[in-house]
């Protein structure tokens, strides 16, 4: 990564984690059941956070080409 994260629009990249982090915390408590439900809400959270790593990934793929 030659661009690293000091070529990267600040204000971007905090609405990127920002609506990111939201979206996890909003998905978990609607998945949440409390312990009543089946199956396991936190693997639709963890799919989420995949999403969310790919989502970074290609932000700073995609700036490299700009910049590089």
């Amino acid at each position: 990564m030659a661009g690293g994260i000091g070529r990267t629009d600040k204000i971007l990249l905090f609405a990127f984690v920002l609506i990111a982090f939201l979206g996890i915390v909003f998905i978990y408590s609607a998945t949440w059941s409390g312990g009543t439900g089946s199956g396991h809400p936190d693997a639709i959270v963890i799919k989420q956070c995949i999403w969310v790593a790919a989502g970074l990934i290609i932000l700073f793929r995609s700036e490299e080409r700009r910049v590089g």
